[in-house]
């Protein structure tokens, strides 16, 4: 009996790992099939335009919120794991807990209350805007990886530094920093893939600020998906086209992460 159990856990653990190996393709193929569909195989120029508008947008919104969420999670996680053991540390560290359990909802909230008071919205301030709360809800994950890169660091370097009286500052710099530099580049590719999808907190930000006369072809690409299953009317992009977009773009930034993360490659 115990051998039967044994057996069927191995078969259903290659089943469960083909249908995570093949969810990519399949995922790709439906969205394919869906524009084919839809009858938007045959993209016009506006249709075009509309399209690298929103993915200038998107890239925008992601680069900036990546800078930054990538800047404040990689100083954070230095800061309470290297330069301060003491109670400045652990606040840090509480509170970067606490960020990463707000809902992004909140935070897209949060943005529309920044917008409010502003009775002309520029496309550049709902820009901004946008990436400072897609900054907040990606922070987290730079916070994270951040840590664990910066416990990669081997522990001899670490020993030989106190050794030969480096200070806390001295080991981060000359030590830490360098031993732990290509991950934290990964860390912003990572934090980058994570902030192109985020559509939740930019929606809601881009949906206020279409009703005060913001152009749909001015959203980027995740918040024109959701903005798209809640608006009773439809909008000038073919949706399907749209999600292939974004999931080749967000794919491209995972894997020059992974590359550059290397053994820490578990996002």
């Amino acid at each position: 009996m115990p051998q039967y159990w044994e057996r069927l856990f191995v078969v259903a653990a290659r089943a469960c790992a083909w249908l995570v190996a093949a969810g990519p393709l399949a995922v790709f193929l439906v969205l394919v099939a869906a524009a084919i569909r839809s009858g938007h195989a045959n993209l016009d120029v506006t249709l075009v335009r509309t399209l690298f508008s929103q993915l200038i947008m998107t890239i925008a919104v992601g680069l900036i919120a990546s800078l930054l969420g990538a800047a404040l999670g990689i100083a954070s996680a230095l800061f309470s794991h290297e330069l301060s053991h003491g109670a400045a540390g652990r606040v840090v560290r509480r509170h970067a807990k606490f960020i990463a359990a707000l809902p992004a909802v909140a935070i897209g909230w949060f943005g529309v209350s920044i917008l409010q008071p502003q009775h002309v919205l520029q496309m550049g301030w709902v820009a901004l805007t946008a990436a400072l709360m897609v900054a907040t809800v990606v922070f987290p994950d730079a916070y994270i990886l951040a840590v664990r890169a910066v416990r990669a660091v081997p522990a001899e370097l670490l020993d030989a530094a106190a050794a030969l009286g480096a200070s806390e500052a001295q080991t981060m710099t000359h030590v830490v920093l360098p031993g732990s530099r290509s991950r934290l580049l990964g860390t912003f590719w990572a934090v980058f893939s994570h902030a192109l999808p985020e559509g939740v907190a930019a929606s809601i930000i881009f949906i206020y600020a279409a009703r005060a006369g913001f152009a749909l072809s001015h959203f980027s690409l995740p918040a024109v998906l959701l903005a798209q299953a809640t608006a009773l009317r439809t909008f000038d992009v073919s949706m399907p086209l749209t999600a292939m977009l974004l999931l080749m773009v967000s794919i491209a930034a995972r894997f020059i992460a992974a590359k550059r993360i290397g053994a820490l490659e578990w996002l």
